[in-house]
């Protein structure tokens, strides 16, 4: 009995199955990319101030149903944040004083230099 080879049968079928591997392997990609979140977007900031702060201090306080263990971590933790944000308007202010001073400090020199 003699083998009978179709070549037009499997020339269909190579590219064939190609396409669907490929379509495979690409669809696989993109579900890998969406599969990360927050990739590519913004994160969402929340502007805390001292007011705010304030006024969760105050809602705590006066908020009942609250154990006191309870009452007591969650106001450590908003007079702990509370102090930060008071630090960090002084660095700022800091900051601002020593870049002013950088700026100041050639010609300053200068004069310093031809005083003497």
């Amino acid at each position: 009995m003699k083998i009978i080879n179709f070549p037009a049968a499997q020339s269909k079928i190579h590219p064939l199955l190609f396409l669907l591997l490929i379509i495979a392997l690409g669809s696989t990609g993109a579900w890998a990319k969406s599969a990360t979140p927050g990739v590519g977007q913004k994160s969402v900031a929340f502007e805390i101030n001292q007011g705010t702060l304030k006024a969760k201090i105050d809602a705590i306080n006066t908020r009942e149903g609250i154990d006191e263990a309870t009452k007591s971590k969650l106001l450590s933790i908003y007079q702990a944040a509370e102090d930060n944000l008071s630090n960090i308007e002084k660095l700022n202010a800091q900051t601002a004083d020593f870049k002013a001073a950088l700026k100041q400090a050639p010609e300053q020199t200068k004069k310093t230099a031809k005083g003497t």
